[in-house]
């Protein structure tokens, strides 16, 4: 017997975290609802530290017949990765390619997904 409640479809946009760092709806949506407002996250009484605790990351990845290729743009607050791969199905071959930034310097990733543009900006290049 599967006493498992429905999940409830989330129906209307709303910020993710109320002002007290709380969930303001659980759910599934069929398209990009929440705006993800992590500055009300509330792990610590320093909020200093709060960044420290919270994880975002952008992740493209694109198949062909022949090919499949992925990149990373990740902020873990204490440090940044870049992370790109390619493999080849043909061959066989991967190569891969990892960039770690101290206080992920150089990273930016929008609030969520339906505005802004994540970036990456390291020693000058820009992808």
């Amino acid at each position: 017997m599967n006493t498992t409640a429905p999940q409830t479809e989330l129906t209307q946009p709303s910020p993710l975290l109320a002002a007290n760092g709380q969930l303001t709806q659980v759910g599934w949506s069929r398209q990009p609802l929440l705006d993800c407002n992590l500055e009300n996250a509330r792990f610590y009484a320093l909020r200093l530290l709060q960044r420290f605790r919270i994880k975002r990351w952008d992740y493209y990845g694109f198949t062909t017949p022949d090919h499949f290729f992925s990149a990373t743009l990740a902020d873990l607050g204490y440090a940044g990765q870049v992370f790109i791969y390619l493999i080849d199905f043909t061959s066989g071959e991967y190569h891969e390619a990892t960039l770690t930034l101290p206080f992920a310097r150089g990273i930016a990733i929008p609030r969520n997904s339906m505005i802004g543009d994540s970036t990456g900006v390291v020693g000058g290049f820009s992808p």
